[in-house]
């Protein structure tokens, strides 16, 4: 990020905007398998870590477009 900011900086004595562009991820096998693998992590919290972290990891969830079903 501070990379973009110094060369945006540069590039505007020349009349130049640079910009960031960042991809989000794309469903594939890949990220299904990462999913699945996330799941399973939680599945196998404690009752106290999931206490702790439900907030959070339902926060997660829906920023990824996920339903969330929190189960303890």
């Amino acid at each position: 990020m501070l990379y973009y900011c110094l060369y945006r900086r540069s590039m505007k004595p020349f009349g130049c905007k640079v910009a960031i562009v960042e991809s989000q991820a794309f469903k594939t096998s890949l990220t299904d398998n990462l999913l699945s693998l996330y799941e399973r992590s939680w599945n196998q919290c404690s009752l106290e870590m999931k206490e702790e972290y439900a907030s959070e990891y339902a926060k997660c969830k829906k920023r990824n477009g996920i339903k969330v079903q929190l189960a303890y």
